[in-house]
């Protein structure tokens, strides 16, 4: 991952696991990304361009997810984002793709598979879970 210029930023309330995906995300790139934590009403503030991935804890909202990133890319076409909830199966996460995700990892995921998500998605790759099992 080319992490030059990069930006990761959490949307999420200060919660515990949002302090959780931010240090895992700081053991892993240490100083090489610019890391921020911001909560769903400090969006604007964000950058909207390809060097930003948002990681959006949608466990975090009142509000449907499906509006959620709706609005979110209708804002910030740009970005990528990775989106993190408890739907468990390819038909309720079939949508959030539609509306413009570009990776999706269920809400408490390992540290190899949150680091492994957040890699492919900064890299342009799609990350989706394995439905199989």
């Amino acid at each position: 991952m080319n992490t030059g210029n990069t930006n990761i930023i959490i949307v999420a309330e200060r919660t515990p696991r949002a302090s959780h995906f931010e240090s895992l995300i700081k053991e892993e790139y240490d100083e090489l990304v610019s890391l921020h934590l911001v909560s769903c009403n400090e969006l604007s503030s964000v950058k909207n361009d390809e060097n930003t991935l948002i990681v959006i804890d949608l466990m975090d909202f009142e509000r449907s997810a499906f509006k959620i990133i709706e609005n979110l890319k209708e804002t910030h076409s740009s970005v990528k984002v990775l989106a993190l909830h408890i739907y468990q199966s390819e038909e309720l996460i079939a949508p959030l793709f539609e509306k413009g995700i570009d990776g999706y990892i269920s809400s408490d995921p390992t540290r190899q598979d949150f680091i492994k998500a957040v890699k492919k998605v900064m890299n342009g790759e799609t990350y989706k879970p394995d439905f199989s099992s």
